[in-house]
């Protein structure tokens, strides 16, 4: 009779019968004193069963159902797991909250920790609290932004605090775990990337989230500077009166063509070439801002800050701003850039 019962909840897939499943289990004897090992066993599933019910109250409490089965099929899937975690958390970011938001989210975290305490022991507890802060950090909300640093290592110089938690404690306690250092690295630039891309202009509040999850970071390592070179970037652009969306910036593969367009839409930009050079630096296509200041023999120039001269000589020429264009010319030759003799033909050609 006890394994028909887990049976016919299992069998159902349907989200919304955890009452009735409730009452099933109520129903079933608890006891094992004097049981023959065959019931050993099926009382072992009992407590499974209990185990996965208490699952399925978690997830419905912020609006994720599943049904049981679902749950114990995934629970020794440690990708699958996560996958729910994280669908749990940012669904929940999107809960409205009656009380205290801090509350709202400590008790959040000390769910996700129980829902892998009972059910996906697959799962590291270090990965609860990186799902979790990822979701305080891609909220959407700066005061939640701001809760996030409490579980994240701001800089190589502090040492991250203690071992994850990993049963329930005291909801309103301060988070006793941090992650490691490059974790939270990763997950403010995860984030940032995510409020960047959905940005539409650089004043975008989504630009503003960005920033602060970058600002969490004291230090900046290359992952971090990048981003903050992107967006300003964006300033430069739309100075330019260049209207592209912040995230067809990021994911225009040569970014020369962004310099290029600068050009063609913008006819004096070619005169700021201090400003597009720091344009093509911020771009990423070179790690020198400047070029070469004289044209001295024997003086190397980046590929990326080759190429944007050429653009500018060439943007220089088509407005017959030849000395400009000679200027620059003059440089390239000097700094044996073999790729600018076709604009120096054309100059020369011009003059």
């Amino acid at each position: 009779m006890m394994s028909l019962a887990l049976k016919c909840v299992y069998a159902c897939e349907r989200c919304d019968q955890l009452d009735a499943a409730d009452k099933i289990l109520e129903c079933l004897p608890m006891g094992t004193a004097g049981l023959s090992e065959e019931l050993l066993v099926v009382h072992k599933d009992i407590d499974k069963l209990e185990d996965h019910l208490s699952a399925m109250e978690i997830l419905n409490l912020y609006g994720t159902q599943k049904p049981i089965s679902h749950i114990r099929n995934i629970q020794d899937s440690p990708a699958e797991a996560k996958q729910l975690m994280v669908k749990l958390t940012r669904g929940a970011s999107r809960q409205p909250s009656s009380g205290s938001q801090e509350t709202f989210w400590r008790n959040l975290l000390q769910h996700l920790l129980t829902l892998r305490g009972r059910v996906f022991t697959c799962v590291e507890p270090s990965t609860c609290y990186q799902v979790f802060t990822e979701s305080l950090l891609c909220s959407g909300q700066e005061a939640n932004i701001q809760l996030a640093s409490q579980l994240l290592t701001s800089s190589l110089q502090t040492p991250s605090r203690s071992e994850p938690q990993t049963s329930k404690a005291t909801p309103t306690s301060g988070f006793s775990y941090q992650l490691p250092y490059d974790k939270s690295v990763e997950l403010v630039v995860h984030a940032a990337r995510e409020y960047f891309n959905s940005a539409a202009n650089y004043r975008d509040e989504d630009m503003t989230l960005a920033r602060s999850c970058l600002a969490l970071i004291k230090e900046r390592p290359p992952a971090i500077q990048s981003e903050l070179n992107l967006f300003s970037s964006l300033e430069i652009i739309e100075g330019c009166g260049l209207d592209l969306l912040p995230l067809q910036v990021r994911l225009c593969e040569n970014k020369l063509d962004i310099i290029k367009r600068v050009l063609e839409e913008c006819p004096d930009a070619y005169k700021q070439s201090k400003k597009l050079f720091r344009l093509a630096h911020l771009l990423g296509l070179d790690g020198v801002e400047t070029p070469v200041a004289m044209p001295t023999a024997g003086i190397t120039m980046a590929p990326g800050q080759g190429h944007t001269s050429i653009l500018i000589a060439n943007a220089a020429i088509e407005k017959g701003d030849l000395r400009f264009a000679h200027k620059l010319c003059s440089q390239l030759m000097s700094a044996q850039f073999s790729p600018a003799w076709e604009v120096h033909v054309r100059w020369t050609v011009q003059s």
